[in-house]
């Protein structure tokens, strides 16, 4: 389940912190910033664990995959990349996203998760990091989802 991101203190990995500090730095002033705010070339640091979503708006919110990090796909075994959330073959992993995804656009703010899931028989401890985009600086059109997966110790 995603949290509502208080502090920046909330997130455990350097890479989540500097990925929020960056994305924070780039709003200038504004609510929210636009997708051409950010430069990948400075995203080095994540960016095979990086998703970027598209929402699409009518009639009701999906959200399109226009990238899907290699170290993702690579976990989940699921290439997403321009696939909609709701085509998802994984129903836990299908409906957890999409609720994430709706609570961006409703708050207009980052969220963060901790979680334990288990892919291809192996246990991962994941940390992520949701941060909204806006085209005009108010509504959420496209929203960059980090995910980190660690192996869990033995359970």
């Amino acid at each position: 389940m995603a949290l509502p991101l208080r502090s920046v203190d909330q997130l455990h990995d350097q890479r989540l912190r500097r990925m929020y500090n960056y994305w924070d730095l780039k709003r200038e002033g504004k609510l929210l910033p636009a997708r051409s705010d950010i430069d990948p070339v400075d995203l080095s640091f994540c960016l095979g664990y990086l998703c970027l979503a598209e929402v699409v708006h009518a009639p009701h919110p999906r959200f399109r995959f226009r990238v899907d990090g290699s170290n993702c796909v690579g976990v989940s075994g699921i290439e997403l990349t321009g696939r909609f959330v709701d085509e998802i073959p994984l129903q836990d992993y299908r409906e957890v996203t999409q609720q994430a995804y709706e609570q961006i656009i409703d708050t207009k703010h980052p969220h963060f998760y901790l979680d334990d899931e288990v892919w291809d028989s192996r246990h991962y401890q994941v940390e992520g990091l949701l941060l909204p985009l806006s085209a005009d600086g108010m509504n959420v059109n496209m929203i960059i989802d980090v995910m980190l997966p660690n192996i869990a110790p033995d359970r």
